[in-house]
């Protein structure tokens, strides 16, 4: 395994193992897509836009991109284009991605993200799911029998989750900030006590008040004020924590499975990519640690002067960093 380290490459970022940090914002640079929303059974497929899946009571939205055709030239098969999935961190939804996806596209790939439930446009149903489930099934109706997996924060745990359950289906990984299932949090005394305030306002009924609390934890973070990130970065994430909070509030996410990933790791068999912020809380820089400890292939990528809140302070790390790995570099 090896460990790299970057200084800071392009500034521009869910509570972990099972409530992570988030941001928002509606970009309108958002990859072509064709179609608009769609209720999706099983049997239908959409090759590129976006629509709900059905699982148990719930509609899960989710959107599909893919290269489009240039003049003159037939599309390409969308099926035989290299899938990547995208899984959001907390309180964010799968705008978190916008300029992510983007560039994945522009490099041939076909972008698959969806919302998690109690995220975005997701309505949940009358009992939990399991997140592998989702994943499958999502998977399963877009016909992706594998993909690489790119997470962020929460997003990392699903990620994990799967690559442990089904490793045949997982061909590269991507851990951003990420957290595992089994993590003691928190280490960082910082954030454990905004994490207090934010439950207490919560049980006040203030929302607003620990949406506000979220964006003090995983967008600013312990090692800086709010006036020193960068102001697009953190109105954009800011509003979409916001969003979320305000339309969800506490509603259940989906579920890891029981197993403590923490003792799995070696189990990881795809490459693996962990990407950090330096000004993260410790809890994640621990945790990228050991996932850098006992992954058997596995690098990490440390960018300094940002975050926890990745795909936001570094929105374009799709266009080199994530393009050359997911492309087998690196």
């Amino acid at each position: 395994m090896q460990s790299l380290s970057f200084l800071s490459i392009f500034l521009l970022a869910a509570t972990l193992a099972c409530r992570p940090p988030s941001p928002e914002g509606k970009n309108t640079s958002a990859p072509a897509a064709r179609g608009i929303e769609h209720d999706v059974q099983a049997q239908e497929v959409l090759p590129s836009g976006e629509g709900f899946l059905h699982l148990d009571g719930a509609r899960i939205h989710y959107r599909v991109d893919q290269p489009l055709a240039a003049s003159g030239e037939r599309a390409p098969d969308p099926y035989a284009l290299p899938a990547v999935l995208l899984l959001h961190g907390g309180y964010l939804d799968l705008r978190e991605w916008d300029s992510v996806a983007t560039d994945l596209v522009r490099s041939g790939m076909r972008v698959i993200r969806f919302s998690d439930l109690g995220h975005g446009k997701t309505v949940g149903g009358p009992a939990p799911i399991a997140a592998i489930r989702i994943i499958r099934h999502l998977l399963d109706t877009l016909q992706a029998p594998r993909v690489s997996m790119v997470g962020h924060s929460w997003g990392g745990a699903q990620a994990i989750d799967f690559a442990l359950a089904d490793p045949h289906r997982v061909d590269r990984l991507v851990l951003m900030a990420p957290g595992v299932q089994g993590w003691d949090y928190f280490q960082d005394s910082t954030i454990a006590q905004w994490t207090r305030l934010r439950q207490a306002a919560m049980q006040a009924g203030d929302t607003l008040a620990a949406a506000d609390w979220f964006v003090r934890s995983w967008v600013d973070g312990p090692h800086r004020e709010a006036a020193q990130v960068d102001p697009k970065a953190r109105a954009q994430a800011a509003a979409m924590v916001r969003d979320n909070f305000m339309r969800h509030g506490g509603a259940d996410w989906s579920q890891l499975s029981d197993r403590v990933h923490l003792d799995l790791l070696e189990q990881l068999q795809a490459p693996t990519l962990v990407l950090t912020g330096a000004l993260d809380a410790a809890d994640i820089h621990a945790i990228a640690d050991a996932l850098v400890f006992a992954v058997p292939e596995v690098q990490l990528l440390q960018f300094d002067g940002v975050g926890h809140a990745l795909p936001h302070e570094m929105p374009h790390i799709g266009r080199s960093i994530l393009v050359d790995f997911l492309d087998g570099g690196l």
